[in-house]
């Protein structure tokens, strides 16, 4: 499961950081223990040996059946591998929940101004080999992305997308690079202190939407709560 068949014969001191991870991964099941706790365990790794790291750890639930405890400061390893969230300030529980709801929530703490965006939980429909690319069904409408080499139809898949990757559109393109396209309803408009820009909520079926908009388009567009438009997010932009 964890790829170090191959590096039974080396040394220690012949590994790479991200082997000797896996390697000590390995060990601590082989101990069968009922639960594994990972206190940061990708916090010594540049980011190559992180992506390198992510997807063993996202087979150990699957593979193993046991519960683990995953402590980290990353939003990218949280969205990554959790199910579940809680997370501490000054060692007190401040919040809880499921990653989706969390992280796509403008307040929540762990990420920059940068980071705000949706998480969603999607099913895969179709991968076309032809083009790369997959296309992913959420409680809101389609979205094509760019495939992984292990993905296959009919399984799901998790997938972020930055508030500031998404335009929006009064009526649907036609000439545009731009492969989704998604009609949305307009509910809330929030200013960004001390910004030029707003943060737009919109719902698309049951989910609710986060773009990033310069307060002028908000104005040219006179973008108002209940207001029916489009929202565009290209497909090169959407975070696995």
């Amino acid at each position: 499961v964890l790829g170090i068949k191959n590096l039974l014969a080396q040394g220690a001191n012949q590994l790479s950081g991200g082997e000797k991870q896996r390697v000590a991964i390995a060990r601590a099941l082989l101990l069968k223990p009922k639960l594994l706790l990972m206190d940061e365990p990708l916090a010594s790794l540049d980011v190559k040996r992180k992506l390198e790291i992510l997807p063993y750890l996202g087979k150990l639930k699957a593979s193993f059946g046991i519960p683990v405890l995953y402590v980290t400061h990353s939003v990218d390893e949280i969205m990554s591998l959790a199910d579940r969230v809680l997370i501490l300030e000054g060692g007190k529980l401040v919040n809880q929940g499921g990653v989706p709801e969390l992280v796509s929530n403008i307040h929540f703490s762990a990420q920059t101004r940068d980071d705000i965006g949706i998480v969603l939980d999607c099913n895969i429909l179709e991968v076309d080999e032809q083009w790369q690319l997959m296309k992913v069904a959420f409680d809101g409408g389609q979205l094509w992305l760019p495939k992984r080499r292990d993905e296959l139809s009919n399984s799901q898949c998790r997938l972020k997308i930055l508030a500031n990757d998404i335009s929006v559109t009064i009526e649907s393109q036609r000439d545009t690079s731009i492969l989704n396209q998604l009609p949305v309803e307009v509910i809330a408009m929030i200013p960004e202190d001390a910004c030029a820009t707003s943060l737009l909520k919109v719902k698309a079926g049951a989910t609710t939407i986060l773009v990033r908009v310069t307060n002028k388009s908000l104005s040219q567009l006179a973008l108002v709560s209940g207001q029916k438009v489009w929202i565009q997010v290209k497909t090169v932009a959407i975070i696995r």
